[in-house]
């Protein structure tokens, strides 16, 4: 899917300066009035995308997109590009060099996953971003081998950023 497929009219469009001095925009559109939830949605994206990018190199990349929507836009998505009729927690689109691409979430999956896993919001919503991000740059969970590797990614980078491991249910 490219950017164009999703008409993006970014609430938020931001040149963010990255440690080693390269520029990285972020787009973000929210057509989903409850994740307003999250107290200042955009900067929390941005500081997000800020700390990722300080632990996983994408300097070759100039532009990401973050799309927070709800169930029913998910789901046409899903169907659409991957012939899945039903809602997902977070889709990732490539996009060709030298955008990398377009990360989409939805609401009412992920906070059904909160409630049912006793994880919060910014918690969860972190964990997809991540998972997304690590999907636009090529990596899977098709294979045990490669869900193993990609959730060992995520949970050290999660633990960096002050994250409890995702894949364990706390009480």
């Amino acid at each position: 899917m490219m950017s164009s497929d999703i008409l993006w009219y970014p609430k938020l469009s931001k040149l963010m300066k990255m440690n080693n001095n390269i520029k990285l925009t972020l787009d973000i559109k929210i057509d989903e009035n409850k994740w307003r939830k999250i107290k200042n949605i955009e900067e929390f994206t941005e500081k997000i995308i800020s700390h990722i990018t300080k632990l996983i190199d994408i300097k070759e990349y100039q532009e990401i997109s973050i799309y927070y929507t709800n169930n029913n836009t998910i789901r046409n998505l899903n169907k659409k590009y991957r012939n899945i009729r039903k809602p997902t927690n977070v889709l990732s689109f490539p996009a060709e060099y030298p955008l990398l691409g377009d990360i989409v979430l939805s609401y009412e999956y992920i906070n059904t996953e909160c409630k049912n896993q006793n994880k919060t919001l910014e918690a969860h919503v972190t964990h997809m971003i991540l998972h997304g991000l690590l999907h636009l740059l090529e990596f899977n969970h098709d294979t045990n081998k490669e869900a193993d590797t990609m959730e060992n990614i995520e949970i050290n980078i999660l633990k960096i950023l002050g994250h409890k491991n995702p894949y364990i249910i706390y009480d």
